[in-house]
């Protein structure tokens, strides 16, 4: 029986021929098979955007398309005690300051903190015209309630809210992105151009592929459901919806992962074969390989060869890695922000990813 498993002869990937057409996969790293013993066989993938399908997920919760339809504009904040009660012998002249009859009201605050801020809380919720501040005079404390200039609801009794229907402690709307053959960065510059509003708007956990049919979570400040879900008769390719009001918008990394659905064409092997594959890549899992959009591109400091070196990093090789990483033009931006003294404290110390975390700008976001 013949063991020998076929040679490796289409397994250079599409990101590593556009670092090299001249590469071969053992000059990657790709030199040998996870199963040996399992025979293989040949097939065509991604040849159609639509063979590549990503849903992100976080938790047990996975980003599917289900409902397109706006959800209602998020209930507005209610304080945790009784404002008028707070407010007490004060609310007949708030009245009439708020009609207009009267320009200032100014009445004795009293001595704790926590109960100013809820007078001033209980103000604002139930006169929007209104603003309130507190003066010291003479060690004592005064609560000061004038009219704004621009009267956003003369007479209002209800909290203040937003020209667009959203509500102060909930001001991103989040939604699922649905795109076909777009990469997130193009989607999101879409979504902007309708809306006349900036790509920084909206933030996402991650980006997704181009070639590829991908969902993913998004979320939006001071754009309401309605306005959002107005955009799918407008769109080709790209969908939003699954809203939901939310008090804190997503960030790089905000995700526990993706699932992928691959599909394979062209396949020339029996049925059986390919389910012995199958049942061995279940049982054993794959080799999560360094693209190009972990490293970036560049002739001088190829994206596999990092990759070598930081999966061989417990072995000592950190500075081997550094070195490399560090090459001119791999990583322009990153090596722009460390500086010499934490490359090499990077690669000299005990902790050596101390040293260009503490020296990374604010700006960056830090991993370990």
């Amino acid at each position: 029986m013949n063991t020998k498993r076929p040679r490796l002869c289409s397994l250079v990937t599409e990101n590593v021929e556009q670092e090299s057409d001249t590469l071969q996969p053992n000059e990657v790293g790709i030199t040998t098979f996870v199963q040996p013993l399992v025979k293989g066989f040949e097939a065509v993938l991604k040849n159609r955007w639509e063979d590549f399908i990503v849903r992100e997920f976080r938790g047990h919760v996975y980003a599917k398309l289900t409902s397109l339809a706006p959800i209602p504009d998020p209930a507005p904040e209610v304080a945790d005690f009784n404002t008028e009660e707070k407010l007490g012998a004060y609310m007949s002249e708030l009245r009439s300051l708020n009609r207009g009859d009267s320009e200032m009201l100014k009445f004795k605050a009293p001595d704790n903190k926590s109960d100013r801020t809820q007078i001033h809380q209980a103000i604002r919720s139930l006169f929007s015209s209104l603003e309130s501040t507190t003066l010291k005079e003479d060690s004592e404390n005064f609560i000061i309630v004038r009219r704004k200039n621009n009267i956003e609801a003369k007479g209002s009794r209800q909290p203040r809210r937003r020209a667009n229907g959203m509500a102060k402690n909930t001001p991103y709307c989040h939604f699922v992105l649905y795109k076909e053959g777009k990469d997130t960065l193009s989607a999101i510059q879409v979504l902007s151009r309708f809306l006349h509003v900036g790509p920084n708007v909206f933030s996402y956990a991650g980006t997704k592929d181009r070639r590829a049919i991908t969902t993913q979570f998004v979320t939006a400040k001071s754009i309401n459901s309605k306005t959002l879900s107005l955009l799918n008769a407008r769109l080709h390719g790209l969908r939003v919806g699954n809203f939901s009001y939310v008090s804190s918008p997503l960030f790089l990394g905000d995700l526990d992962g993706n699932q992928f659905v691959v599909v394979l064409r062209s396949v020339c092997a029996p049925r059986s074969v390919v389910e012995t594959a199958i049942n061995a890549w279940k049982c054993t899992g794959f080799v999560n390989y360094y693209g190009l959009q972990r490293f970036g591109h560049s002739s001088k400091s190829k994206s596999f060869e990092i990759g070598k070196y930081l999966i061989s990093s417990l072995s000592g090789r950190w500075p081997e890695t550094s070195n490399t990483s560090f090459r001119t033009p791999p990583l322009c931006a990153l090596a722009l922000l460390l500086t010499h003294t934490s490359r090499k404290e990077f690669c000299g110390r005990g902790d050596r990813r101390k040293g260009c975390i503490l020296d990374l700008p604010g700006g960056v976001i830090k991993k370990t």
